[in-house]
């Protein structure tokens, strides 16, 4: 079905109801990165307890996870939205590729969730400190194939109004992220120990919203109806595309760095004979890399690009993770669940694998010994303490198994979800990056890459609450395009 014969079918009254889903999904997409707990009401406390207990050689301590102020308001804010966008979907659905991956991806993740014979809290609304258990998939599941759906009736507008809606609500972060790193908390949030995390709530985090919103700011000032924008529009995007560049270097994230380096090198040598693409193009190259050492860094928090224990522990984490995925019955249908790789880490025999980890990450000199476990909760073995010694020192240590994210896309959903749920995301990614890079239109080619950036940073990062929808966003619209690549030429 062509652009046009699928906007023909639809009647005046559905297109106004179309109008008003559309505001409701744009709006989403500017404050879901501003949505959080600035005045620490907590009452989602009540529904979801974040407490823990902890056990030191003084006694039994009690904390609230900072996740409450972080990601809890934005999963309740996406998921009352994905129940209004219910009707809309009844009413506009279409039965493609994409949503049938989507439905078959929340499938083996309520399979794998009552499977995994963990408690119902942790099956439905995530692992602690995560919040990212089924209600939150289902919620992500129906606002991306709204966004997919809105992008069938509106194939020119959507992808316009998304990308200057990330280029404004990323140049209102980027204002945040540079005054952190002034020293100057403008969300009065804590903790954030010194660095940049805007509102998102970690370094790492921002730094994949960052990344989409330079891209898609960059996108539209290489649009090919690039010269039909105001004058103002053009500098304003130009503003934007410098800040978002600017607070993407504040966070020295080299997951997103290489991301965005090797999909401009790929934009470029597709298009090195347009004009404007040279000067985007070191535009995005320099402004990363300059940006930490032309802002005075008042906030207290020192961080480098080149820093290698991270890959060592990455590496480490990786293959705790496979050993995890073999271990766990009924792979490859059927994955841990929710918050698998904690409970597989537990179950499966990989305590000692996980010292190794940790010896590397927090620098221990001295090689450690598991002495014993100790529950504390009546939830096993989620709660269970390592008592970690160290027989030269005589030192000991009291743990929690902390590592719950593989910090690989493809891993984590393989060991939550089954092997099949890592082939859907791999296929999801990897076909409109296909077609995209094949267009010749910008825009297109652009949005291409991005999905490619947000690939390459999650080979070493895993998806959040704070920011997968973002990229959920740009992935229904990539497969919106894709899904009509071989029609008639747009306004791009």
């Amino acid at each position: 079905m062509t652009r046009q014969n699928n906007i023909s079918n639809i009647t005046q009254g559905s297109f106004n109801i179309a109008k008003i889903y559309f505001a409701l999904w744009i709006t989403i997409i500017i404050i879901l990165p501003f949505f959080i707990d600035y005045f620490h009401l907590s009452p989602y406390t009540i529904l979801h307890s974040q407490k823990s207990e902890s056990i030191s050689p003084i006694g039994i301590s009690t904390f609230v996870a900072s996740e409450n102020i972080w990601i809890l308001p934005r999963v309740f804010l996406l998921l009352i939205f994905a129940v209004f966008f219910l009707p809309f979907i009844k009413r506009f659905w279409k039965t493609t590729p994409y949503t049938f991956l989507l439905l078959v991806y929340f499938l083996l993740t309520v399979i794998s969730g009552l499977a995994s014979r963990d408690s119902l809290q942790y099956v439905f609304l995530g692992g602690q400190g995560r919040d990212d258990g089924l209600i939150y998939v289902f919620a992500l599941v129906v606002f991306a194939i709204a966004g997919y759906l809105l992008y069938t009736i509106y194939p020119n507008k959507l992808p316009i109004v998304f990308g200057y809606s990330l280029a404004g609500a990323g140049s209102l972060q980027s204002i945040i992220v540079i005054f952190q790193r002034l020293g100057h908390d403008l969300i009065k949030q804590s903790p954030y120990e010194g660095y940049v995390i805007g509102t998102i709530g970690s370094n790492g985090m921002l730094a994949a919203y960052l990344l989409v919103a330079a891209l898609l700011t960059a996108g539209l000032l290489l649009a090919n109806n690039f010269t039909t924008h105001s004058r103002l529009a053009r500098v304003a995007l130009a503003i934007a595309l410098i800040l978002n560049l600017w607070a993407l270097g504040l966070t020295y994230n080299r997951s997103a760095i290489l991301g965005l380096y090797v999909a401009v090198l790929i934009l470029f040598f597709f298009n090195y004979k347009n004009k404007r693409i040279w000067l985007i193009t070191i535009i995005l190259f320099f402004i990363p890399i300059l940006s930490p050492f032309l802002t005075p860094n008042l906030s207290g928090a020192e961080r480098a690009l080149s820093n290698p224990k991270t890959v060592n522990t990455r590496l480490d984490i990786w293959s705790i993770t496979i050993k995890a995925i073999l271990r766990t019955p009924g792979q490859p249908l059927i994955g841990a669940g929710p918050d698998g790789l904690r409970l597989s880490i537990l179950k499966r025999g990989l305590l000692d694998d996980l010292l190794k980890e940790y010896r590397k990450e927090y620098g221990w000199k001295e090689k450690p010994v598991l002495d014993r476990s100790l529950d504390v909760s009546d939830i096993p073995p989620r709660y269970r303490v390592l008592i970690i010694k160290f027989p030269t020192t005589g030192k000991v240590r009291f743990m929690y198994v902390t590592l719950d994210k593989a910090h690989n896309l493809l891993l984590d959903r393989a060991v939550n979800y089954g092997l099949f749920s890592a082939i859907i995301w791999f296929i999801l990614y990897v076909f409109p990056l296909i077609k995209l890079l094949r267009s010749n239109k910008l825009l297109e080619q652009t949005i291409g890459i991005s999905i490619l950036a947000i690939f390459i940073y999650y080979i070493f990062w895993f998806p959040v609450p704070q920011v997968e929808p973002i990229h959920m966003a740009l992935l229904a619209i990539a497969w919106g395009m894709a899904s009509l690549a071989n029609e008639s030429e747009t306004a791009y």
